[in-house]
């Protein structure tokens, strides 16, 4: 698995990080079932994870930067390589899982095992969010490539095909609500990545119909 840890650390040390929450994160609040926990996988320096714990929201947030979840000093945010979680290791309910920006940021073999755990861990009807980088992005094709569909730039990216991304949430079990591809989702500056953003939930009819 590409280790982009130095680049994020250096980057959150630096306080280089925007603090207001995301737009993906507004998008996704009215989608959050207050009643359970949310899990953020990759949280960076937090912005999102605050905002909703402001919303009222149970949060437990991840990320391998030790630099953003030290400045962050929040007992709930943790120090994890969000792709290998094991199951119910928070021992808790999760209602949300909520992922931006994250699984781009890791190969294949490890997005996939995220996937499967997210489905494992969530409860019946449980959401999970997803915000990516598109292969359509304007990004795709720079720097060094080292995969299919993988660059290294300033750091690693693995952009994502939208289709396989669906295909693989659906063959897993989970029931696809919305599913967008496309630019002014996650406007940063003079930057306006294309992005895939996925709403789906967890169905376990749906899974055993499939067999």
């Amino acid at each position: 698995m590409p280790n982009n840890n130095q680049h994020w650390n250096k980057f959150y040390k630096e306080s280089k990080a925007v603090n207001d929450p995301s737009s993906f994160a507004l998008f996704s609040l009215p989608k959050i079932n207050k009643k359970y926990h949310l899990i953020e996988l990759g949280c960076g320096n937090g912005r999102d994870s605050l905002f909703f714990i402001n919303q009222g929201i149970k949060v437990i947030a991840c990320d391998l930067a030790e630099e953003g979840i030290k400045k962050i000093n929040n007992p709930n945010f943790l120090v994890r390589d969000f792709t290998n979680l094991k199951d119910n290791e928070f021992n808790i309910k999760i209602g949300t899982v909520y992922s931006r920006f994250t699984l781009h940021a890791v190969d294949k073999k490890s997005a996939s095992r995220t996937l499967n755990w997210s489905y494992k861990n969530l409860i019946e009807n449980g959401k999970l969010l997803i915000e990516v980088r598109s292969v359509k992005d304007d990004f795709y094709g720079k720097g060094t490539k080292v995969g299919k569909d993988e660059y290294i730039n300033d750091h690693y990216r693995r952009f994502i095909r939208n289709e396989e991304l669906i295909e693989e949430l659906k063959e897993i079990g989970f029931k696809i609500e919305e599913n967008i591809e496309s630019k002014g989702l996650a406007v940063y500056k003079d930057e306006d990545p294309v992005v895939i953003r996925v709403v789906a939930s967890k169905t376990s009819y749906n899974k055993v119909s499939k067999k």
